[in-house]
């Protein structure tokens, strides 16, 4: 069993070329699968996010992470689809099924097989694995008393291009294709929030930025970002 929080911030190394990485600042999870897809990783030196799937990942260990070698790494920018398509469900609000609000997840406990085994909320309660009833991008549903089958979008007829096809209509998904892609740099450091600092972090010109054993709150990753130390921030965080 591993502690997604205990994951963040670890060093990656890289075997055969026997070089440090980074350290991991996200974890994407599959949320129809409930499993652990992606590890991003982030190196301080060039700043440039890059990912590793879990499966990839030769070891877990208390100081580090080893990856076979470094052909396993694909640039985060390069991967639009798969961020798309995955998230962290760290920090969402919990609601069962008879629309109670019951916490929002602080961490989470994964299997040997990267698949989620339990969600710990903020108030202490524990969500087994058989518990959860969705995980979406914003919000975790807990209950197992109805199928989510159940509430599976329905089909129409619509004509595309004097073509009739059936279709699911899901307006929010709809894309205009010749949008460019933005170009993020870090996509989501909102799992970081509560957490705490095992250290000061400085900006370059002396400004103090967080103190050590504050909690990290939106204000102190907006204020990183903008002096360039969101990465100082994802190395000395601790749960």
């Amino acid at each position: 069993m591993y502690k997604v929080s205990d994951i963040i911030s670890t060093p990656v190394i890289s075997l055969f070329e026997g070089e440090y990485i980074g350290i991991i600042y996200n974890i994407m999870f599959d949320y129809k699968q409930k499993k652990c897809n992606y590890a991003c990783i982030l190196d301080e030196k060039d700043n440039i996010p890059k990912l590793i799937k879990f499966r990839d990942i030769y070891k877990i260990g208390n100081e580090c992470i080893f990856i076979k070698n470094q052909t396993y790494l694909d640039l985060e920018s390069n991967c639009d689809k798969e961020i798309e398509e995955n998230t962290n469900p760290i920090n969402l609000k919990v609601y069962n099924l008879n629309c109670e609000y019951i916490g929002t997840s602080h961490d989470i406990i994964i299997d040997k097989d990267y698949k989620i085994d339990k969600i710990i909320l903020n108030n202490g309660k524990v969500i087994n694995r058989d518990e959860i009833f969705n995980i979406g991008k914003t919000t975790i549903i807990v209950g197992n008393d109805v199928s989510i089958q159940k509430f599976k979008p329905v089909t129409k007829n619509i004509k595309i291009q004097n073509v009739e096809k059936k279709v699911m209509i899901l307006s929010s998904l709809i894309k205009n294709e010749q949008t460019p892609p933005s170009n993020k740099i870090i996509t989501d450091f909102r799992f970081l929030i509560g957490r705490y600092l095992s250290q000061d972090i400085v900006a370059f010109n002396g400004e103090l930025i967080a103190k050590k054993d504050a909690v990290i709150t939106k204000d102190i990753v907006n204020k990183a970002s903008s002096y360039g130390k969101l990465v100082e921030i994802a190395r000395y965080s601790k749960a």
